[in-house]
């Protein structure tokens, strides 16, 4: 499968999907070595029931990210929440 686009202008995300997944991997990987807490169930905003956010971040995403240590979604895009704060 060749490189696709998605989206338009500068926030385009250009990627392969070989070119995600060794992203992804190498994240997973230092993620590990270094101990790296960057999600929802080490943040302080995450509500008491686990799945919801007091930030009202649609963290559905993230949580299935952080659950397999991805950085990039399947379109390449990062997989991030703006408001982490590590509890």
């Amino acid at each position: 499968m060749g490189r696709r686009t998605y989206g338009s202008g500068p926030h385009a995300a250009r990627h392969s999907a070989k070119e995600i997944a060794k992203a992804n991997d190498a994240f997973a990987k230092q993620a590990r070595e270094f101990n790296l807490l960057y999600d929802c169930r080490h943040c302080v905003h995450v509500r008491h029931d686990g799945t919801s956010c007091s930030m009202d971040y649609p963290n559905r995403m993230l949580w299935d990210a952080a659950a397999t240590s991805h950085a990039l979604d399947e379109r390449g895009h990062l997989v991030f929440c703006k408001y982490y704060e590590h509890s």
